[in-house]
């Protein structure tokens, strides 16, 4: 049988041709304009700016439900990833 092991939330995961950072934050997280950032277990966006994906996961999540919220975050990445390459940086993707 094999053993799974656990992981912890890592702080940044490095795909092709993205970064994606993660933080864990207290819910109802505000960002610096006092906008709401987080309204329940997890979120994600897009930052033109730095070129990188930013997932946040609340701190009051089990470590299993935050896996969990990074994993069903990392799938929507992934997804909308082309889309967002396709509306920032059309000049990087190549369709052949």
């Amino acid at each position: 049988m094999m053993r799974v092991l656990p992981f912890k939330i890592p702080k940044q995961i490095v795909l092709p041709g993205l970064i994606v950072q993660v933080h864990v934050v207290p819910p109802g997280h505000q960002d610096d304009e006092g906008d709401t950032l987080l309204s329940k277990y997890s979120d994600w966006d897009y930052d033109p700016i730095r070129q990188r994906a930013v997932v946040r996961i609340a701190s009051d999540l089990t470590l299993p439900g935050q896996r969990y919220a990074l994993i069903h975050e990392l799938q929507h990445i992934l997804v909308d990833y082309l889309h967002c390459a396709l509306k920032y940086h059309p000049e990087k993707v190549m369709v052949e």
